[in-house]
């Protein structure tokens, strides 16, 4: 079972034994996974369009965003991708427009 949806489920049989801290951070994680996800997606875009520079650069992005999520276990704040309010699609368009 998804780990996000097991938190909730707690926190729906007894509201104090979760803080809102625990859910925030556990909603950041599934954020940045459902972006990393977004950034496979764009890999497998790359490589199916026969441009390996691309797949590459891509997959390479991954690795750097899932090593970031790995990296906090518990303290998503930390991780080292853009945190901010903009979906990474913005920051994948930015990357593009820059030549990237």
């Amino acid at each position: 079972m998804n780990k996000h949806i097991e938190l909730v489920k707690r926190w729906i049989a007894d509201k104090d034994s979760v803080s809102y801290k625990e859910l925030r951070a556990s909603s950041d994680e599934a954020v940045r996974a459902s972006e990393a996800a977004d950034v496979v997606v764009g890999v497998v875009d790359y490589a199916m369009a026969d441009n390996s520079e691309e797949a590459a650069y891509w997959a390479n992005l991954y690795e750097e965003l899932i090593a970031g999520i790995d990296s906090t276990l518990g303290d998503p704040s930390s991780v080292s991708v853009p945190h901010d309010d903009l979906p990474m699609s913005e920051h994948i368009k930015q990357l593009v427009k820059q030549g990237r």
